[in-house]
């Protein structure tokens, strides 16, 4: 069986999917990827395919490029102040924009970064199931299941990461009722085509460990999550295998303040020709509010943060990049 993974994204997060690439490398030396990317960005298909098939060995990779047409989205609503932008609704119409031979494929947010292997993934039996999935942090928040009128019972994922069974896809045309659903309910889908593939599969969902989809703020002081998850939260903490940066402020950007930002810089440094270096994220008064923070943290005057955690992150960095040294 390949290993096929699909990357759903626009220019802005060019050089984040060329980090998490480079992750995967790093992380799964013996293995070799069908990379599938889905891109719109008219013109930059060449350049695009040139960048990435430089980014890593030949003999690691094969990639296969689709533009999209953003027109089969249009009724997917974007809505001002939106943190996302259309690529995220891109994952919907996999079914069709893979080939029909791709019946199993692993996709993963760009704000993502691999630490572990993943080559078990492809060992996970998903007959009958729609995907695999791992918990949201709303996991059983009663208030999301009113909105999107599911049952509480059946769990509510992450769709940053998604293990998902192209042949359920297709044969229950899971492309066009989401799509569907999205138009018919636009009020429901706070959360975009999340919201509508949590409605869509519902019932149809195999859960993982959230060490497939690790998230910060299941380690934040006063937090609180489904006790259903505790085990796993608790499990979590020593087999991280992927990260998911779904913060606003990203790694690359100079006001985050995530725990785990260095294991990104450090993988984005393995890549000398990036040029890796933080921007901005926000301009006018926001900016000028970071700048005198940052000033004011530097002279110990005030904290970085003032997000607590119920584990030690700093020693989690150092393992994590200690160990991505030695791969």
């Amino acid at each position: 069986m390949t290993k096929d993974i699909v990357l759903c994204f626009d220019r802005f997060f060019i050089k984040p999917i060329m980090v998490l690439l480079k992750s995967i490398e790093i992380s799964n030396p013996n293995e070799t990827f069908v990379i599938h990317i889905v891109f719109s960005g008219a013109g930059e298909k060449e350049s695009l395919k040139k960048l990435l098939q430089n980014l890593v060995s030949k003999d690691f990779f094969t990639f296969y490029f689709y533009e999209i047409d953003e027109q089969l989205l249009a009724s997917c609503p974007i809505r001002k102040g939106d943190y996302v932008n259309i690529s995220t609704y891109y994952r919907i119409l996999l079914p069709t924009i893979l080939p029909s031979t791709v019946e199993r494929v692993l996709y993963l947010d760009g704000d993502m970064l691999v630490v572990d292997s993943i080559s078990e993934l492809w060992d996970i039996d998903l007959e009958n199931y729609g995907a695999a999935v791992v918990p949201c942090i709303h996991y059983d928040n009663e208030q999301e299941f009113r909105r999107l009128q599911l049952n509480v019972n059946e769990g509510y994922f992450n769709a940053g990461f998604m293990l998902i069974n192209l042949n359920y896809w297709r044969t229950h045309d899971t492309q066009n009722k989401t799509l569907a659903f999205i138009q018919d309910y636009p009020d429901r889908c706070k959360k975009h085509d999340q919201d509508a593939l949590n409605y869509i599969l519902s019932g149809k969902l195999l859960y993982l460990s959230i060490c497939y989809n690790f998230q910060r703020i299941f380690y934040e002081k006063g937090f609180i999550f489904s006790q259903k998850l505790v085990a796993d939260v608790n499990a979590a903490i020593d087999k991280i295998c992927i990260i998911h940066y779904c913060d606003l402020e990203k790694p690359w950007h100079k006001e985050c303040f995530h725990p785990l930002k260095e294991v990104w810089g450090y993988s984005a440094q393995k890549i000398p020709y990036l040029n890796f270096k933080k921007k901005f994220k926000y301009t006018g008064m926001k900016k000028f509010k970071f700048i005198i923070k940052n000033f004011l943290v530097n002279l110990g005057l005030v904290k970085k943060s003032d997000v607590e955690y119920t584990v030690n992150f700093e020693q989690i960095s150092k393992k994590l990049i200690d160990k991505l040294e030695v791969l």
